[in-house]
């Protein structure tokens, strides 16, 4: 009875496995194995170094953040945008705002 009850499957409506190999089926139903061995990627060029901006950038990295004047600072605790002198004055005015540590720009 322990042999008939091993060899019985869990799901009912399973295949058993010798009637799913008799049938010429793969009893899991499952696409065989891949016999090649998979193809290397080309190698590939090394990245090419940063360009420099260029000196249109340069100058739009000196314009305020907000109205796109020009900035007079950068502000270290805002990741270093830059403002204009009102942007930055209305812009800081809360109490935690206020300690922001800042870079004047030189032109």
């Amino acid at each position: 009875a322990a042999a008939a009850a091993a060899a019985a499957p869990l799901f009912p409506s399973a295949p058993s496995a010798p009637a799913a190999r008799a049938s010429g089926r793969n009893a899991t139903a499952l696409p065989a194995a891949p016999q090649h061995k998979p193809q290397q990627p080309p190698a590939s060029r090394p990245a090419a170094p940063p360009r420099p901006p260029s000196p249109a950038e340069r100058e739009m990295e000196r314009w305020c953040v907000i109205c796109n004047d020009d900035a007079v600072l950068w502000c270290n605790d805002c990741d270093g945008d830059a403002y204009c002198r009102r942007c930055f004055r209305e812009g800081h005015r809360d109490e935690d705002m206020r300690a922001h540590k800042t870079v004047p720009i030189r032109r």
